[in-house]
C-alpha cells in the first residue's frame, strides 16, 4: 500500500514524495491475514503549459482476490491519485489541474 508524487518543472523535478498508505479504508481491503492478494495500481499524469510543468500520481493497493474488493481498491486508488495530483498542482500554485478539477 504506497503512494507516489511527482512534479516536474521544465523537466526538473521540483518534488518527489513516497510513502506508505496506512489508514484504515486501505488496510481493510485485505481480511484474510495469509494467502494469495490482488494488487491494484492507479497512475494518473496531467500536463500543463505546453508540458513545463507536470504532476504525476501513482498509488498501489494490496487487497483480497475477490471481484467487489478489487474494485473497491481501484475506486480507493484513483480518488488517491487524483487527491495527490491536486496537491501536485497546489504545490506550485495551481488551485486545481488544468481542466479545472
Amino acid at each position: 500500500m504506497n503512494y507516489e508524487l511527482v512534479v516536474e518543472k521544465d523537466k526538473k523535478t521540483l518534488v518527489n514524495r513516497h510513502g506508505q498508505l496506512v489508514e484504515d479504508k486501505f488496510t481493510k481491503l485485505i481480511t484474510a491475514p495469509t494467502g494469495i492478494h490482488a494488487r491494484v495500481n492507479v497512475g494518473l499524469s496531467e500536463a500543463m503549459e505546453y508540458g513545463s510543468l507536470k504532476v504525476s500520481a501513482s498509488v498501489t493497493l494490496e487487497c483480497d482476490q475477490n471481484e467487489p474488493t478489487i474494485n473497491k481498491a481501484g475506486e480507493l486508488a484513483f480518488y488517491k491519485a487524483l487527491e495527490l495530483m491536486k496537491d501536485g498542482f497546489s504545490i506550485y500554485g495551481v488551485e486545481a489541474g488544468p481542466n479545472g478539477k
